[in-house]
């Protein structure tokens, strides 16, 4: 079996591990602070989950998120355990509790960057 890391971080694949999660690509993993791993699922099915919560065993806790992003592309967890999901394609990070609960967009979050959004918000801010 192959093994990754040095020192104290080894890690190893887990034979089944997550195998009943409903994952077509997994185009980014997070853990928040109370060790659930969040897995950004991109699927050709709309209908599929974006985000997939996961137990340290693997274990489906929650699934949401149906067509929240144009298409999937990272994922990172800041302290507060606000999720920060990226759209390649939308040009947009957008905000979420971790019960997959949307936070209101604000400037640079959740908007495409736009010509509108760049005069608006760039522009103006920079006096220019």
């Amino acid at each position: 079996m192959t093994t990754v890391g040095t020192d104290d971080l080894i890690f190893e694949p887990v034979p089944d591990w997550a195998a009943d999660a409903p994952i077509t690509e997994a185009v980014g993993v997070a853990v928040d602070s109370r060790n659930r791993v969040y897995v950004f699922n991109r699927a050709d099915d709309v209908e599929a989950p974006q985000v997939i919560v996961l137990d340290t065993d693997g274990n489906v806790l929650n699934t949401w998120g149906q067509g929240v992003v144009t298409r999937p592309h990272g994922i990172w967890i800041a302290p507060d355990d606000t999720l920060y999901l990226t759209d390649d394609i939308g040009h947009a990070v957008r905000q979420f509790t971790a019960d997959g609960e949307h936070i209101p967009d604000r400037p640079g979050l959740g908007v495409t960057l736009n010509e509108d959004f760049i005069k608006e918000y760039l522009v103006s801010e920079s006096g220019a």
